[in-house]
């Protein structure tokens, strides 16, 4: 070659050609948009044609030295395989790469006047030795073969349209193609049609009969989605807890989405094709019920859950959704790749949420299992912290117990994963609930809603947290926002009735609480505001009853719940307590009865000695519920009293 030319390589296949240099792709001679990491993929698929290239290796070459989980491979194969229409180019070679089967042609241009060289990649002989198939990749160097044709002048007329003037005219029609592409994309942007601020993804449905993991996947797809797309700031996702219940029920997506209070919803079906998993997906307006994108993504069942990663990231392109660089890796993130230890996870959340002495006692178990199937899923040791501090607010377990395991847990949680919002959140509960440093938990809940401003628990913590520093304003701002996040979360309406409650509106107090128990009367929690106001108001009769109903709840026998309504109907209000500080007495109940729980029932029967002495051992003892003890109304016949205000100073309220 004369000095001064230079040779430019354009790859063809079927209707395709890729030009490395100016890293333009065309199908039939037009521009085909494709991320620069897909680009860079099929680049290096296309220059190996016919050999098989193992997973790292190509995250290597398309990834150089950035750490990146694999996913980001799965979903760049997946936007190749739409761009061919899922023909056979790409194939997976299960549990060990990809291999491009397609027939490619090299042709070689140069500025020398006349010159064109095609050159045909073969496919390569596969070995089937484990020392060929996992040959390394350098982006710069395959071992490629050639058949090499020389083109004489005479010959280039084969060639004048589809390579020279596609050639000459390619850099104008890529930019024209980026410009539109761009407009496109700031209309989808800023157009009503994808102005999407909230979201729910429903559990997904099986088109015939679902196997044991198939049956996990309904439930896991849609937490997955909802994980990564609630960690975007640009739009509020319903959490798992939210849409289990649509699980078993027959629900239409805009009834789901109405009762969801969203904009919008995911929904999809999930088919078993031979050794497949084919999953369908929508994303449907609950206004007019119209649908606004729509997709089909296929793997083998064996790694079903990269389907989520496909799934997730073609709903962020759906809604047009500017994503920071820290949200894109938040969206790619996989927090665990054992589907078995999943499923263990969101049943022990399942039953997490039902706050319950015994559903709180298995959550437990699951969180556990889920442990022991990957002990560096970070999510299942929150579970675990969650539970063991809800044992101790629930007095099933002592404070001591209960927050030393939570500590350690949530511990454990950050070590493995130190951006883990709920790992923040369950940290700050027990440095506020049990250490009572403030100053320490007040950062760990800023640190959790800054890391995860869609995290519903961390906002509603956070607001308790704020409700027993008197910080009122802060508290019920908080509670809104945790609220908007997961409307129908029952204990979140029950703290909007503790709000009311801490704040002397009783009668709101008792409205919030009725709307509790409409909506579950088998929810303990929606009973203890109803009791304390109605006992506020001097309505003694209904506050009675709220205690009764919510005793079985409590797990209390119903022959217990019968001795305390034949104590009140004989002795009233005090005989109602009595007979409740008696049963404390008892050497069986000692174990999980206390300080405050005993306090509380003597200060109602009039006896002020006993209940400073328990209101001494519940601080000893560091109990949860003590911190609120300088804004419940309930200790107003005592607030004056100098050991009530040591109490008080000692705890730093």
């Amino acid at each position: 070659m004369d000095k001064g030319f230079t040779d430019k390589q354009i790859y063809e296949f079927g209707e395709y050609s890729l030009d490395p240099e100016e890293r333009i792709f065309l199908r039939e001679g037009q521009p085909v948009q494709l991320p620069p990491k897909a680009f860079d993929l099929l680049l290096a698929l296309v220059r190996n044609s016919g050999r098989l290239i193992t997973k790292d290796d190509l995250m290597k070459a398309v990834w150089h030295d950035s750490f990146v989980e694999e996913s980001n491979l799965t979903l760049n194969i997946h936007t190749l395989r739409k761009i061919f229409n899922n023909n056979s180019f790409i194939e997976t070679v299960p549990k060990k790469g990809y291999r491009f089967n397609a027939e490619v042609r090299q042709v070689i241009h140069s500025t020398a006047p006349s010159v064109v060289e095609i050159r045909t990649i073969a496919p390569a002989q596969e070995t089937g030795q484990d020392d060929e198939e996992k040959r390394s990749y350098r982006d710069d160097s395959f071992a490629l073969a050639f058949d090499t044709i020389p083109v004489s002048p005479q010959d280039i007329h084969r060639f004048p349209k589809s390579v020279l003037i596609t050639v000459s005219i390619v850099a104008l029609v890529a930019v024209i193609s980026i410009i539109w592409f761009a407009f496109r994309w700031n209309t989808k942007q800023n157009g009503k049609n994808l102005n999407v601020r909230s979201l729910a993804v429903l559990p997904f449905k099986f088109v015939g009969n679902a196997g044991k993991e198939e049956e996990y996947l309904k439930v896991g797809l849609a937490d997955a989605l909802i994980t990564r797309l609630g960690n975007s700031r640009l739009i509020a996702v319903r959490p798992t807890s939210a849409i289990l219940k649509f699980d078993k029920q027959e629900t239409n997506a805009v009834s789901a989405g109405k009762e969801l209070q969203v904009e919008s919803v995911i929904e999809g079906n999930i088919q078993r094709v031979d050794d497949r998993v084919r999953v369908t997906v929508q994303l449907v307006r609950v206004e007019d019920g119209a649908t606004l994108w729509a997709d089909k993504f296929e793997e083998l069942t064996t790694n079903a859950l990269s389907v989520q990663d496909m799934i997730s990231a073609q709903v962020v392109r759906a809604l047009a959704l500017r994503l920071s660089s820290e949200e894109e890796s938040l969206l790619a993130k996989r927090y665990t790749a054992n589907s078995e230890a999943q499923k263990l996870y969101l049943q022990g959340r399942f039953l997490w949420n039902q706050r319950t002495p015994d559903s709180l006692k298995k959550s437990i178990e699951f969180f556990e299992q889920a442990k022991a199937k990957d002990p560096q899923y970070a999510l299942a040791y929150v579970g675990l912290a969650d539970s063991y501090q809800l044992l101790a607010e629930y007095r099933v377990m002592k404070s001591n117990e209960a927050f030393s395991k939570a500590r350690a847990s949530a511990t454990k949680a950050l070590e493995i994963d130190p951006n883990l919002a709920e790992a923040h959140t369950s940290l700050g509960y027990t440095l506020a609930f049990y250490d009572w440093n403030w100053d320490a938990a007040d950062k760990e809940f800023k640190k959790a809603i800054e890391l995860n401003p869609n995290y519903a628990t961390a906002r509603q913590w956070y607001s308790e947290f704020l409700m027993s520093k008197g910080r009122f304003d802060e508290s019920i701002a908080e509670l809104k926002k945790a609220q908007e996040l997961d409307p129908l979360s029952l204990i979140i309406q029950s703290d909007i009735a503790g709000y009311f409650y801490i704040t002397r509106q009783y009668d709101q107090s008792i409205e919030q609480s009725n709307k509790v128990i409409e909506l579950d009367p088998n929810f303990a929690y929606g009973y203890i505001f109803l009791w304390i106001s109605y006992e506020q108001k001097g309505m003694q009769d209904e506050a009675i009853k709220a205690l009764l109903k919510a005793a079985p709840i409590w797990g209390e026998s119903q022959e217990t719940v019968n001795a305390r309504k034949i104590a009140y109907e004989k002795l009233g209000v005090k005989g109602y307590w009595e007979k409740i500080a008696e049963e404390m007495e008892r050497p069986e109940r000692q174990k999980t009865s206390t300080g405050f729980d005993r306090a509380m029932a003597y200060l109602r029967i009039g006896d002020k000695e006993k209940t400073f002495e328990f209101l001494k051992k519940s601080f000893e003892a560091r109990e949860r519920w003590l911190i609120n003890i300088n804004q419940d109304p309930q200790w107003d016949s005592i607030r004056s009293d100098p050991r009530f205000v040591e109490i008080v100073q000692k705890i730093g309220l």
